[in-house]
């Protein structure tokens, strides 16, 4: 859980390329990293959707944002999508949008 401002700055960061997000779908990588959920965020509005259900079907998004960024409650909205029998890609896009303006405004 998120409750200071250094939590906040360490969920916001950029990660090193070890630790970044590497999209593929069930084909194979589709050589577009991630190091940031903000990059995240920027890279999955432009992407097909097969790449995202596929991430969200398999926990990815949702291992990759607790793992690295320590952001459980991010990860259990993204989860919650994932359980959806529809996934659209704006509504991904909607909760990390959300979750990011509430990280920088505990943070600026």
């Amino acid at each position: 859980m998120i409750r200071t401002k250094e939590q906040a700055k360490e969920a916001l960061k950029k990660t090193a390329d070890d630790e970044a997000f590497y999209f593929c779908n069930e084909k194979g990588f589709l050589n577009i990293k991630a190091n940031s959920i903000e990059e995240a965020l920027e890279k999955i509005k432009n992407i097909d959707e097969s790449s995202i259900n596929y991430h969200l079907k398999n926990g990815h998004f949702q291992k990759w944002i607790v793992d690295i960024f320590r952001d459980d409650a991010l990860s259990r909205k993204v989860d919650r999508l994932s359980k959806k029998e529809s996934i659209k890609k704006e509504d991904l896009v909607n909760v990390l949008e959300e979750r990011i303006r509430w990280l920088k405004s505990k943070v600026y």
